[in-house]
C-alpha cells in the first residue's frame, strides 16, 4: 500500500499541498493532483473508464475549465490565458507524459471523475460481448469471431415469416421422398442394375447429410436469409438438371446438387428463433422440423399417380413450382440475421466427412450383391469408419470445426442427436418397408395388393398426425415440458411399429397404426431441436440445429438401406418378399426406437426459450 506522504507533492517552501475540489491541477494553490498509478491503486471511485477518443475529446479542454474555475479573463481578440506552471517534483513530466499517452490509450484506461462545468463527456461505445458458446472451451473475441448488427426488432408479421419457412421446408422435403417410388421406373428407363440405381436416393442424403453443417455455418457468417436463397436456387437448379437428365450419371450428379438444400432446416430454425416473439419460437420450431414428415409422406403420395400416369421426370417438373415459389417468397419477405459469426468453414473437415460417409454407404448399398463378407464390402467399412475417426479427431482439434465434436460434450445435445438418429432410422425404414408391403399381390396371405398409388396413400396417415402434432406443439410443451414429450414420443413410435411386426396383413390395421407412428415421430422430431436451440448460444444456432439435422440424414440413409437390405435377403424363388422378411424390418424399427426411448429418458431438463 502506497504511504500518504508518497501521494502529496511540496511546493517551494516544503508545505504539503492537498488536491484541489476536482482533482485536477496545474500547479495552482489546491490544484495538485494524485498521480494516476496511486489513484489507480487505490481504486478511486471517481474514476471511470473510458476509450481514447473520450480523452482526446476531454483533454484540449482542461486549461479552460481551469480558467473559469480560477475566474480568469481571456483578452479580447487573443488567445486563450494560459497560467504559468509552477512545478513541484516531477511536475514537468506529469503532463507531458499524460499527453503523450492520450494517442494510445486502451479501453481499460480510465480518467477521473465528477464532470465539471465545461467538460465534454464522450460515452464510450462499444459492441456487445460475444456470448461464450458451451460448447467449446474458448471465448470468441468480439473483435474476431462475431458481430452484431443492429438489433433487428421482433418481427411485425410472424406468421408470413412462418409461412413461408414452411414452404422452404415443404418444397425440400418433397423431393427428398418423392423419388423413392419411382426407382424402379429410373432403372427400367435408363438400363441401370438395382444398385445402381439406388445412388439417386443415397447421393441425395450424402450432400444433404455434408451440406447441413455447412449452410449452418455460412448462415451464421453470411446471413440465413442470403444462405437460404442460395441453398433454394441450387435446388431448383438440380430440378431442372435432373428433369432433362438422359443418363444415370448425370441424374445422380442432379440429385446430389438437390441435396445441398439441406441446409433449408438450420437456416430455418435459427430464422426462428431470430424473428419470432420468444413466446412462438418453440411452437415455430416445432411446426418447421414437423414439415420434413409432412414433406416426405406427401410425396410419397403424389409420386405414386405421377409416376404411374406421367413418367419420373414430371415428378421434377411439378416439384420445380414449390421450390421457386419458395426462393422468391424467401428473398421478399424473410428479414435478414441481426447475429453474424465470422468463424468459416473447415472444408478439408468436409472432406473427411463426405468420403467417410460415402465409404459407409457405399458398403451398405452394394453389401447384398457383393456379399457381407467380402473384401471389397468390409474394406468399405473399415475405410469410412477410419475417415470419420480421423474427421472427429480434426474437428476436436480445430478452432473452426465442421461440427464442433466439443459440443456433444452437453447432455442435451447428445442425447438429442442420438435419440434423432434412431428415429430417423425407424422413420426412413418404415417408409421403404410400408410402399413395398402394399404393392405385394393379396394372394399371398399377407400383402395388401393396393398397387403404387395406394401404397402412397398408406403413408397419407403419418403425413396427417406429424402435422397436427407440429400444430399442438406450443401448447402441449407449455403443459408437459419438452422432455416428457421427446419420451412420449419416442415411446409411442416404438410401441406402433411393434404393432406392426405382428399385424400387418389390413390396409386399415396398417393405416391405423401408422397415423400412431406419426403422432410419436411428430413430436419427438418437433422436440429436438427446440431443445437443442434452448441450449446454445444465438449465433451458434445454425451450427448445432444442423448438426441435428445431418444425424437425420445419416439415420434416413441408413435405415432405407438396412430396411430394403432385410426385405431383399427375404425374397423367395418367385422373386417376392416372404411375410418373415417384414416382420423381421419391422421388429428392427421397433427395437431402435426402444433404444431411442431408453436415450430420450438421460436428456436433461432444459429452460424455456426466451
Amino acid at each position: 500500500m502506497d504511504r500518504p506522504d508518497r501521494l502529496l507533492r511540496r511546493g517551494p517552501r516544503g508545505r504539503p499541498r492537498r488536491p484541489g475540489p476536482h482533482g485536477r491541477g496545474h500547479g495552482q494553490p489546491g490544484h495538485a493532483r494524485r498521480p494516476v498509478r496511486a489513484q489507480r491503486a487505490r481504486g478511486d471511485p471517481g474514476r471511470r473508464p473510458d476509450d481514447a477518443q473520450g480523452l482526446r475529446l476531454w483533454l484540449p479542454r482542461r486549461h479552460d475549465a481551469a480558467e473559469e474555475h480560477l475566474g480568469r479573463q481571456r483578452p479580447a481578440g487573443g488567445p486563450p490565458h494560459r497560467p504559468p506552471l509552477r512545478l513541484g517534483r516531477r511536475g514537468a513530466h506529469a503532463g507531458r507524459h499524460r499527453r503523450r499517452r492520450a494517442g494510445g490509450l486502451d479501453r481499460d484506461h480510465v480518467r477521473p471523475g465528477p464532470g465539471r462545468p465545461g467538460r465534454r463527456r464522450a460515452r464510450a461505445r462499444r459492441a456487445p460481448a460475444a456470448p461464450r458458446p458451451p460448447e467449446s472451451g474458448r471465448r470468441l473475441s468480439p473483435a474476431r469471431d462475431v458481430t452484431t448488427t443492429t438489433a433487428a426488432p421482433v418481427a411485425r408479421r410472424p406468421r408470413v415469416i412462418l409461412a413461408v419457412l414452411t414452404v422452404d421446408a415443404v418444397a425440400y422435403s418433397l423431393l427428398q421422398a418423392s423419388v423413392t417410388p419411382a426407382v424402379p421406373e429410373i432403372q427400367h428407363s435408363l438400363g441401370a442394375t438395382p444398385s445402381a440405381a439406388a445412388w439417386v436416393l443415397t447421393a441425395f442424403l450424402l450432400t444433404a447429410a455434408i451440406a447441413t453443417p455447412i449452410a449452418g455455418r455460412l448462415g451464421d457468417m453470411y446471413g440465413k436469409r442470403r444462405v437460404l436463397t442460395g441453398v433454394l436456387a441450387l435446388l431448383a437448379a438440380g430440378i431442372v438438371l435432373a428433369a432433362v437428365s438422359r443418363s444415370l450419371g448425370l441424374l445422380i450428379a442432379a440429385r446430389a446438387l438437390q441435396g445441398v438444400a439441406g441446409g433449408v432446416f438450420p437456416l430455418a430454425f435459427g430464422i426462428v428463433r431470430d424473428e419470432l416473439p420468444a413466446a412462438r419460437v418453440p411452437s415455430g420450431i416445432g411446426w418447421v422440423s414437423a414439415m420434413l414428415g409432412v414433406g416426405t409422406s406427401a410425396g410419397n403420395v403424389v409420386s405414386g399417380p405421377v409416376v404411374e400416369h406421367l413418367g419420373y421426370r414430371a415428378l421434377f417438373w411439378c416439384a420445380l413450382g414449390p421450390v421457386l415459389l419458395a426462393l422468391i417468397a424467401s428473398a421478399i419477405l424473410v428479414p435478414e440475421s441481426p447475429v453474424r459469426s465470422r468463424v468459416g468453414v473447415a472444408w478439408s473437415s468436409a472432406a473427411l466427412l463426405c468420403v467417410g460417409l460415402t465409404g459407409l454407404l457405399l458398403a451398405i448399398t452394394q453389401g447384398p450383391q457383393w456379399g457381407w463378407g467380402s473384401a471389397r464390402t468390409l474394406g468399405l467399412f473399415a475405410a469410412g469408419a477410419a475417415l470419420l475417426a480421423a474427421w472427429t479427431a480434426a474437428d476436436l482439434r480445430s478452432r473452426t470445426p465442421l461440427v464442433d465434436m466439443r459440443m456433444m460434450r452437453l447432455p442435451v445435445v447428445w442425447t438429442t442427436n442420438v435419440a434423432g438418429l434412431l428415429l430417423a432410422v425407424g422413420m426412413f425404414g418404415a417408409f421403404i418397408v410400408i410402399p413395398q408391403l402394399a404393392v405385394i399381390p393379396a394372394a399371398t396371405g399377407f400383402g395388401l395388393g393396393t398397387g403404387p398409388t395406394g401404397a402412397a396413400l398408406l403413408l397419407l396417415p403419418t403425413a396427417v398426425m406429424m402435422l397436427a402434432t407440429g400444430v399442438a406443439l406450443g401448447r402441449l410443451e407449455a403443459r408437459f415440458g419438452l422432455e416428457r414429450l421427446l419420451i412420449a414420443g419416442a415411446a409411442i413410435s416404438a410401441l406402433a411399429y411393434a404393432l406392426l411386426a405382428v399385424a400387418h396383413h389390413q390396409v386399415w390395421e396398417v393405416a391405423l397404426i401408422a397415423a400412431v407412428a406419426g403422432v410419436g415421430i411428430g413430436l419427438s422430431l418437433s422436440v429436438m431441436p427446440i431443445l437443442i436451440v434452448a441450449t446454445v448460444a444465438p449465433d451458434q444456432t445454425g451450427v448445432a440445429t444442423g448438426m441435428n439435422t445431418l444425424t437425420r440424414w445419416v439415420g434416413g440413409a441408413f435405415g432405407s438401406q438396412v430396411s430394403a437390405t432385410v426385405i431383399a435377403a427375404s425374397v423367395t424363388a418367385d422373386g417376392i418378399p416372404a411375410d418373415a422378411g417384414f416382420t423381421q424390418a419391422f421388429a428392427i424399427i421397433a427395437g431402435l426406437l426402444v433404444v431411442a426411448t431408453v436415450v430420450s429418458f438421460l436428456v436433461p431438463r432444459t429452460r424455456a426459450l426466451a
